[in-house]
């Protein structure tokens, strides 16, 4: 057996476990026949900011308190390297999902998925006794219990 290489052109949205067949690139036949044909099997890497659902993405982006309740345009990391933009309007809840359009995998006939964004709110671990203060003020000029549903 030799440490022979080949060049596997993987197409767009291929799924785990599919093979990919290459003719002419297997073991000789018998008696000086024709090679036969190589599968390789194809095992997808997990990137760990996504979760797959066939083409589209999902994936979770924390948000500041601050961009959740004034809005905020974020530029958010697409699958390809690029970069993607998502404008989160004002008021944005936790929990509320996004659609970017065209921005999931690519598939065999061009088009492509899209990836959906949840919003997570991230809530600072320390904050000063002015900033506490503040929200303090906040939350006597907006009173809202989330267990109420009338307020």
């Amino acid at each position: 057996m030799t440490d022979a290489k080949a060049l596997v052109r993987v197409p767009p949205g291929v799924r785990e476990g599919q093979e990919i067949r290459m003719h002419g690139y297997g073991h000789c036949g018998p008696r000086g026949g024709a090679r036969g044909d190589m599968v390789a099997l194809c095992q997808i890497e997990d990137v760990p900011e996504y979760e797959r659902h066939g083409p589209h993405l999902k994936r979770i982006l924390p948000v500041t308190v601050a961009e959740a309740i004034l809005g905020a345009k974020i530029e958010v990391a697409a699958i390809d390297g690029g970069v993607a933009v998502l404008r989160l309007p004002p008021g944005t809840r936790a929990g509320r999902e996004f659609r970017l359009r065209g921005q999931g995998l690519e598939l065999p006939d061009g088009r492509r998925g899209d990836m959906l964004v949840r919003i997570e709110i991230e809530i600072p671990g320390r904050v000063d006794e002015d900033s506490k203060e503040l929200i303090r003020r906040f939350a006597a000029r907006n009173p809202h219990d989330p267990r109420d549903p009338d307020s």
